[in-house]
């Protein structure tokens, strides 16, 4: 049971929240935190955005559309 929490914790906390706001590294530094405007969505197909914390990888998306449904973010 814990190691299912570790999982899905891992999955939300680095695929949906990390990756998206990740500082870039510009001259060997890394730039400060992005903001909403800029955060960035994955390219990824349809099944592997759903298999990464349920569409979550359309980020900006999320934040454009907070009312918006996880399951319609792809639209």
């Amino acid at each position: 049971m814990l190691i299912c929490g570790l999982c899905s914790s891992l999955r939300l906390f680095y695929f949906g929240t990390y990756i998206p706001h990740r500082p870039e590294l510009v001259d060997g530094k890394f730039d400060e935190a992005v903001p909403w405007e800029k955060s960035k969505s994955a390219s990824a197909n349809r099944l592997v955005s759903f298999l990464c914390c349920y569409h979550f990888d359309y980020h900006w998306e999320h934040h454009r559309w907070p009312y918006a449904p996880w399951w319609d973010l792809w639209k």
